[in-house]
Formats: structure tokens, C-alpha cells, sequence
């Protein structure tokens, strides 16, 4: 293992920076954006229309179906991101087993920070709205540990990681990872979940830039799901609970100091891309397929409100 004491507080600017050529980079991420667009409306379709013609379905079942969209959508992510050309830093770093605790504290803290301010701002103002975490938490428990805490993760990390960061970091580091945890969002698309995916999708995308090995953060990303939805299944209402409670909210405190010395101390690669007058994230933004996917996640995720029932 290489020393990476310095990891994170390395910025290196790229001497090789390619010119800036407006209509390859926006014809560049209108094939990124509806790559993604096409990946969400596979998750949401498939599984409605397999449910469609299944009578009274279990959530077992629905997991099963949402699970048929992981693989449908991997095969043509695969396929349509195939011409997207990938950043040149592809090197590869390894993180001590120090740091890989102080991450796993900073994204499961953060995630279920984030739940809790979501929980709170929705019981002010909706009390119907539909939380996915219910489902697994009425499912079997050998289902949702194969769905959610196995295999789902390896999923969302090749969709945000490894396929959308290696094509974004091309404008930089810092673009990729924000970027990516913005869409990672979105996908979800229920607002009980933003808040804390996006954090949590922030530190992914972190680790991801600055090892480039998906093993970490699909491990990372596994065991936050382990915590926050496998751990509550077994305890359930008992005396344990309590104690786990406790345990949560010494990991928030912690994931907060953890992620205020990032912010003051972290430095990342300009990339190879340079787009002049610090206007990365508006040409991204206002590229018609990304917007295609943001209104279509946003929109579902106000049907998951329930304001229309």
C-alpha cells in the first residue's frame, strides 16, 4: 500500500489541459445526460409495468422487480456510455484502514443526518408522504439484505462512480464529485432520501476520485445501508434500540468534525478539460438531457409526496 497521508490535501493542476471546444463538450454532455435519463426511466418503468399485471404484489416482489431495473439498466449504461471518452486520470491509490473508517463515519453520519432534517421538514408539512425505507423495513430480511445491502450497492456505485465519475472528472475533481452525488439524488427520486444521499453521495464520490477503486465505496456504500437499514430490522423496539440511537447521533457529531477539516484541507485536480470563466456547472446544468433528467426525478418525487392523494 502507497502512503497516503497527503492524499486529500494534494492539488495538482494539469499542464496538459485541453482547449475548450464548446459544441464537443456540449455534444459530450447531452450524451452523458440522457445516458442517465434513459437509466432513470428504466428504473421507474420497468418495475411499474412488471407490477402492473402482478395482483396484491409483496414488497418482496417489489424488490425483485427493482432489482430486473438494476441489471436492464446496467447492460444499457453499459452500452450508451460507451462513445462518452473517460478522464485521463485513471491512477489508481489506496486508502489506510484509518481513513476508510473516518469516510465510513463521515457518509453513514452524514446520510442519516440527513434523513433526520428530511424526516423533521416533512412532518411540518406533509404527514402522507411515501418513505422507501418502509419497504424494507416490511420485507423479508434475507430479500433485503440481498437487495439493499449486497447487491444494490454495486449497482449505484457502477452507475455514479465508476461510469459517471471516470466521464465528468474530465472538468474536474471537484465537478465530478458534486455532480455525481446531485444525480446519485435525484435517481432516488423521493425527497425523504435527498438530503442525506446527497451527503452521503458527496463523500463517494471523494473517495472515488481520489483512489479510483469502486471496491471502496461499494464496500462504503454497503455498509452505511448495513447500519442504517439491517442493523434497525434486528434490534427492532428492543432495549438495544436505544443504545443504537446513541450510537447514531455520536456518529453525526463525529461525521460533522470529520467533514469540516475535509472541507478546510481537501484540494482537487482541475481536470483535463478547461472551461473558461468558472462556467463548468452551468453548461452542464442547462443541457437539455440533464434537464430531462432532473424535471422527470423531481416530478416523481413530488407524486412520492403524496400531496395528490
Amino acid at each position: 500500500m502507497i502512503n497516503d497521508s497527503n492524499l486529500d490535501n494534494v492539488f495538482t493542476e494539469n499542464d496538459n489541459q485541453e482547449n475548450f471546444d464548446y459544441n464537443v463538450e456540449k455534444g459530450i454532455l447531452s450524451k452523458v445526460g440522457f445516458s442517465y435519463f434513459f437509466l432513470l426511466l428504466i428504473m421507474f418503468f420497468i418495475p411499474s409495468i412488471l407490477l402492473s399485471f402482478t395482483y396484491n404484489p409483496s414488497n418482496d416482489l417489489v424488490l425483485a422487480y427493482n432489482f430486473i431495473g438494476f441489471v436492464v439498466g446496467a447492460i444499457v449504461l453499459h452500452y450508451s456510455s460507451k462513445g462518452i471518452p473517460n478522464s485521463k486520470n485513471s491512477k489508481k491509490h489506496d486508502l489506510s484502514l484509518l481513513k476508510y473508517i473516518a469516510y465510513f463515519i463521515m457518509g453513514y453520519g452524514l446520510m442519516i443526518l440527513g434523513y433526520s432534517i428530511s424526516s423533521f421538514i416533512q412532518g411540518l408539512f406533509i404527514n402522507n408522504a411515501f418513505n422507501p425505507i418502509q419497504t424494507f423495513e416490511s420485507s423479508n430480511m434475507i430479500v433485503t439484505f440481498l437487495y439493499a445491502i449486497l447487491l444494490g450497492p454495486i449497482f449505484e456505485e457502477y452507475f455514479f462512480r465508476k461510469v459517471l465519475i471516470d466521464k465528468i472528472s474530465r472538468y474536474g475533481e471537484l465537478f465530478a464529485v458534486l455532480v455525481s452525488a446531485f444525480m446519485f439524488m435525484i435517481y432516488h427520486m423521493n425527497f425523504y432520501q435527498f438530503i442525506g444521499v446527497f451527503l452521503m453521495g458527496v463523500v463517494l464520490g471523494h473517495v472515488y476520485v481520489k483512489t479510483r477503486k469502486i471496491e471502496y465505496t461499494i464496500t462504503l456504500h454497503q455498509l452505511a445501508n448495513f447500519f442504517g437499514l439491517f442493523v434497525p430490522m434486528l434490534i427492532g423496539t428492543s432495549v438495544y434500540a436505544g443504545i443504537f440511537n446513541y450510537f447514531c447521533i455520536a456518529i453525526m457529531f463525529l461525521a460533522v468534525i470529520l467533514s469540516a477539516y475535509l472541507i478546510l484541507t481537501v484540494k482537487y485536480d482541475s481536470g483535463d478539460i478547461e472551461i473558461p470563466e468558472n462556467k463548468t456547472f452551468g453548461f452542464f446544468f442547462k443541457n437539455a438531457s440533464v434537464c430531462a433528467f432532473i424535471i422527470f426525478g423531481l416530478f416523481i418525487g413530488v407524486l412520492n409526496l403524496g400531496v395528490f392523494a
